[in-house]
């Protein structure tokens, strides 16, 4: 386990970060997200620049979630929905 984000382990830094994009606020940057869920940003920010942890199996329990739930017929995954911040 890495080092923890307020003592939690990396199930725990993962649930933030995902906190952290759907709580209120404009800015889903590091800093407004942290300064939302009252967690140290560089922690934060390291959870996702250095986590040794594998995404295939969090993808693979994401695709059987959404067709038990919704049973969808294509995926699309597109970051750039999130309203931006700025004029840049």
């Amino acid at each position: 386990m890495l080092g923890g984000l307020n003592g939690y382990g990396q199930p725990a830094k993962g649930e933030l970060c995902v906190r952290g994009l759907l709580t209120n606020g404009r800015r889903k940057s590091m800093q407004p997200m942290a300064h939302r869920l009252g967690v140290d940003h560089q922690r934060l920010q390291r959870f996702i620049t250095d986590s040794s942890w594998y995404y295939q199996p969090v993808r693979a329990n994401l695709a059987r979630w959404a067709i038990d739930t919704i049973n969808p017929s294509g995926y699309v995954i597109d970051d750039t929905g999130f309203p931006k911040d700025g004029t840049a």
